[in-house]
């Protein structure tokens, strides 16, 4: 049986808020998605920087598309 709050409501109706309250969701919502372990395993090609996995550079660019960023 899963854990957790059984009447969960999220809701954005209040004052102030900005385009940037969903930025939180997102990382959750990816992970249901499964989509860093599908990058990670899907794409491949050769990097000259090995700072940060393709997956992590590729995870990370969705980020500013949904949160309308420029």
């Amino acid at each position: 049986m899963r854990r957790g709050p059984r009447n969960l409501r999220v809701a954005a109706d209040g004052v102030g808020l900005t385009q940037f309250g969903g930025a939180a969701l997102l990382e959750p919502f990816f992970q249901r998605l499964k989509l860093p372990g599908a990058l990670w395993r899907q794409v491949r090609f050769a990097q000259r920087n090995n700072r940060y996995g393709i997956s992590e550079s590729l995870n990370a660019l969705p980020y500013p598309q949904v949160l309308g960023l420029g």
